[in-house]
């Protein structure tokens, strides 16, 4: 997803493998806990991992619908079974079953090369379901963030730099809002809004893409990243109309109206 890609927004999340390797004594392995007893450390990196690894490599604006099916399954097989794996083998009784069916969706996945099937209710409920556990108890900071028509609310002014949870709540009634999380170039002081009018609208040389999430009205979603210390700023990239029904939107984007805000990572 830098540009079109790194916004891609089909996926429940971005996702890479991470290998959990037990230590066992000389000539001999470990066997895995059963199901539901994991280890809440090893649990919290593999989460971790699926929260914060890089999309899958497709223009999701560009490319074929063949093209992005063949992707699809090759970033089921090759990137996300590894994870889930782990996750499924660390996943603690609380959150084992919201991880299974997120790895059902895998298993589609890699079937179907269907992206848009993670929008399904099932997917979302578990999503939340098993995000509510990590924010409890993976000790990640926590950035809770309001989207209005057109503005964000309750932005702090600094957030602690390592592993933080945006979490974006969306409380139009009618338009989509979108949390793109933009780091701003070392030496960049400009405010954000001439950065991009700089760029053409886009985001530029100096500007940096760290990840973005959309909610729909009345409803949420989140970011799980690792920022380091800077200036950084969010950034809605959704044009005023985008609704349920008509989500392509008919007007300037939403940052054009003033939906942006700026803090630094210290």
């Amino acid at each position: 997803m830098q540009g079109a890609r790194a916004r891609g927004r089909a996926l429940a999340g971005s996702m890479v493998a991470l290998a959990l390797v037990g230590c066992g004594g000389a000539g001999t392995s470990e066997a895995p806990a059963p199901q539901g007893q994991g280890d809440i450390q090893a649990y919290c990196a593999a989460k971790k991992a699926f929260e914060t690894s890089p999309g899958p490599n497709v223009n999701f604006q560009s490319a074929s619908p063949q093209e992005v099916a063949e992707e699809g399954k090759n970033y089921a097989a090759i990137t996300l079974r590894p994870l889930f794996d782990n996750l499924i083998a660390t996943a603690p009784a609380e959150v084992l079953d919201a991880s299974k069916v997120l790895d059902s969706g895998v298993a589609e996945l890699q079937e179907t090369g269907d992206f848009f099937l993670f929008n399904a209710p099932k997917y979302g409920a578990a999503q939340r379901a098993a995000h509510i556990f990590d924010r409890e108890h993976c000790g990640w900071a926590q950035v809770s963030v309001g989207a209005t028509d057109y503005a964000y609310e309750d932005v702090p002014e600094t957030v602690p730099a390592g592993t933080v949870s945006f979490d974006l709540t969306n409380r139009s009634e009618t338009e989509i809002h979108e949390m793109a999380i933009l780091k701003k170039a070392e030496g960049a002081t400009e405010p954000i809004l001439e950065l991009l009018e700089a760029a053409g609208g886009a985001i530029g040389q100096n500007t940096t893409l760290v990840a973005a999430g959309l909610a729909p009205p009345g409803d949420s979603a989140y970011e799980v990243v690792d920022v380091q210390p800077g200036n950084y700023a969010l950034v809605c990239f959704v044009p005023v109309g985008a609704t349920n029904e008509k989500p392509k939107g008919d007007g300037p984007p939403h940052y054009a109206k003033g939906m942006v805000a700026e803090f630094t990572v210290e």
